[in-house]
Parts: C-alpha cells; structure tokens; sequence
C-alpha cells in the first residue's frame, strides 16, 4: 500500500461475495464461543474485517 493512501472497502458485492467472504469459517466459531450478544458480533466482525485487511491499526513506521 502507498504511504498517506487510505484503504477503501468495495462499496458493491454479489450475494455469493459476501457469503463466502463474510461467512465465519469453523476456526472464527471457535473463537466466538466464549463471547456473548453484543460481544460476539463485534468480535466476528474484527477477525473477518482484519483477516480481510479491510481494518489497519496504527500507522506504518517508515
């Protein structure tokens, strides 16, 4: 990624997209378990937007 560039997530997907992307696979459940309500769907939202790249903490050191 280019340095003072912002990460843009797609505004657009096809509902097979957003299934296969989005869907949280047998190791994120294992993760999900221990947390409840509101907890829970924040957490699954984390993992699936940082094991996408879609989120990015910090600032890289150059």
């Amino acid at each position: 990624m280019q340095k003072g560039r912002a990460l843009v997530v797609r505004q657009e997907w096809e509902p097979k997209e957003l299934i296969s992307v989005w869907t949280p696979l047998e190791e994120d459940m294992g993760r999900l378990r221990n947390k409840s309500g509101a907890n829970r769907l924040g957490f699954a939202l984390l993992l699936k937007c940082c094991g996408r790249s879609v989120v990015r903490f910090g600032r890289s050191v150059t």
